[in-house]
């Protein structure tokens, strides 16, 4: 139980933050928002479960892929959607990544 509040106060930290970033608190674009509670979605697995950041890598690969696809078709809204994701969860993973290599002191010699 404790650990479910862990995981649910993670989200919602990160809910919060990302919220702040991305759309300033304001609910009015429904694009913002989605790709808020993405961000929140998936930092809070990364955290929570670590081994997945390799499946993260991926995920961002098949993003990007459909953000080509939909710009070639000529769907730009939806590929601008796939793009911004993928972007963020680029962003993510490299500041999760980079906290990792602080944390275990490789980054120290920099």
């Amino acid at each position: 139980m404790i650990r479910a509040f862990k995981i649910l106060g993670f989200f919602l930290f990160f809910l919060i933050i990302y919220l702040i970033i991305n759309s300033e608190l304001s609910f009015s674009s429904f694009e913002n928002t989605f790709t808020t509670l993405i961000f929140s979605l998936f930092t809070t697995i990364i955290i929570v479960v670590p081994k997945l950041k390799r499946i993260g890598i991926y995920v961002l690969i098949i993003l990007w892929i459909f953000t080509i696809a939909f710009f070639v078709v000529g769907f730009i809204d939806i590929a601008n959607i796939f793009g911004t994701l993928a972007f963020g969860f680029l962003i993510i993973s490299a500041m999760l990544r980079l906290l990792e290599l602080v944390k275990t002191g490789k980054l120290e010699k920099l």
